[in-house]
């Protein structure tokens, strides 16, 4: 694909981040699910059809989290290479 990024995942995320407010972080059912335990909270925001996207897909709306320090992804990313050789 070279630089340009596709599959059924961006193209959910691009719709998730078209249907949300200013400020607001929606996601799936799906990404619910994968962090529960983590202290992130949910408003539901029900269940929508989108465009290009099979099926129905249940929304929720990032509420809250319970973490009082910065991820510690919060860094500048650099790009740069992801293993180093041992010599």
């Amino acid at each position: 694909m070279g630089d340009k990024l596709g599959g059924i995942a961006v193209h959910t995320g691009a719709r998730l981040a078209s249907l949300a407010g200013p400020g607001e972080v929606l996601v799936s059912g799906t990404v619910k699910d994968l962090v529960a335990g983590s202290g992130v909270t949910f408003q539901d925001r029900g269940v929508e059809l989108l465009k290009g996207v099979p099926g129905e897909w249940h929304l929720y709306a990032v509420a809250s989290t319970s973490r009082s320090r910065p991820p510690c992804h919060s860094r500048p990313f650099t790009w740069g290479p992801v293993w180093r050789s041992r010599r």
